[in-house]
């Protein structure tokens, strides 16, 4: 289970970020809390508390998508790919392990091959992380990468579950992340809308 299954609705009310996936529990505690508070105190019928429940969770929902979509999620030091990074540009770091699900690699690998071909502006950078470079080719061959992969014993970056989808620029500031990726076609709207928002900032000149 990724971590945009995590919490009160799993994927049927995903929120990729974790915090606002936090939230997205608390939100639906506080509802109910509120409405327990109401049943007790007031003798309304039936469909008058269900009313209430229903705009109380709705407005607090809607706080949570807008806190949602004006995450920092800071920055990360890319000084461990070495001296290879184009301040420039931007990179969509794919953090993978050979032993990844099949239909996550099968599905994902070609969507990343047609980003890393179609935008100019992003490169695809693939992080195998793995000890077994034997493994690591293998799973490079079949699922037919097609973008630059480096392989690492460790990789200087949390997370808890691959794949790992980081959207940077060059010095390192995180614009879009995703942890246990799911080759679902909400998640691929989700990635190339976020892509697509640095492009037109660096067309505009808005870095």
């Amino acid at each position: 289970m990724g971590l945009d299954e995590c919490g009160c609705f799993g994927s049927i009310l995903s929120i990729s970020d974790r915090f606002a996936n936090l939230l997205k529990s608390v939100i639906l505690i506080v509802s109910i809390s509120l409405y327990i508070l109401i049943e007790r105190l007031y003798s309304f019928k039936f469909f008058f508390k269900f009313l209430v429940f229903v705009l109380l969770f709705s407005s607090l929902l809607i706080l949570a998508f807008a806190y949602g979509g004006h995450v920092d999620y800071g920055e990360i030091d890319l000084s461990f790919l070495g001296g290879q990074i184009d301040n420039d540009s931007y990179y969509l770091l794919i953090i993978f392990s050979p032993l990844d699900c099949h239909s996550c690699l099968s599905s994902m690998v070609p969507v990343w091959n047609e980003i890393d071909s179609v935008y100019r502006d992003v490169k695809v950078l693939g992080i195998a992380y793995s000890k077994d470079e034997r493994l690591v080719n293998y799973v490079l061959d079949i699922y037919r990468f097609k973008f630059e992969v480096r392989r690492f014993d460790n990789v200087p970056i949390d997370f808890m579950v691959t794949p790992v989808e980081i959207l940077v620029d060059g010095f390192g500031k995180v614009y879009y992340r995703v942890e246990g990726v799911k080759p679902t076609k909400v998640h691929v709207r989700q990635l190339i809308t976020a892509i697509n928002k640095i492009s037109k900032q660096k067309e505009g000149g808005k870095t």
